[in-house]
């Protein structure tokens, strides 16, 4: 109702609330805390019963959601541009704490599969054991990789990200 307008015109409907969801960037920002602020503002679970996982392939960010509601996001790694991450909705088929690689030969901690064949899935930065041919002396991935695609298709985190999520 306008101040200037008549009582007799004006006639309640009832209270409506709702809220809005921002836009996500076309480019966005280097710094990783502002990529997780707009993740969290722009990004909505896609079921509101049980737990729900958004990669953000675009951002570098996964968003942890829980009957609708959002539980945290961080920093991810997915598929370089000739090995990329496959897009579409998923599950998870299996877990392991520590998985080994039949491809490439190397540990996942944190292993979640989250394609029917476990050629893709969640997992903390790869570790390789000693005597590898890539890393003869073992050793684990750099944290350096966390917030560029550049891996085979996985979507990685560091390790306390990787274990929150498992």
């Amino acid at each position: 109702k306008h101040k200037k307008q008549e009582q007799r015109y004006f006639f309640p409907i009832g209270a409506l609330t709702f809220s809005t969801l921002l836009p996500t960037p076309e480019e966005w920002p280097e710094e990783y805390k502002d990529r997780l602020e707009i993740a969290r503002k722009s990004t909505v679970a896609k079921i509101r019963k049980g737990k729900y996982i958004d990669v953000n392939l675009d951002a570098q960010i996964t968003t942890l959601f829980e009957d609708g509601r959002f539980v945290e996001n961080f920093v991810a790694s997915t598929g370089a541009t000739d090995t990329p991450t496959p897009t579409g909705e998923f599950e998870i088929y299996n877990k392991h704490p520590y998985a080994l690689s039949n491809m490439f030969q190397v540990y996942m901690p944190y292993w979640m599969a989250f394609t029917a064949d476990g050629k893709y899935g969640f997992h903390d930065l790869p570790v390789w054991p000693e005597g590898h041919p890539d890393m003869p002396e073992g050793g684990k991935e750099s944290l350096d990789s966390i917030g560029s695609p550049v891996g085979q298709g996985c979507v990685r985190h560091n390790a306390h990200d990787s274990q929150k999520l498992y």
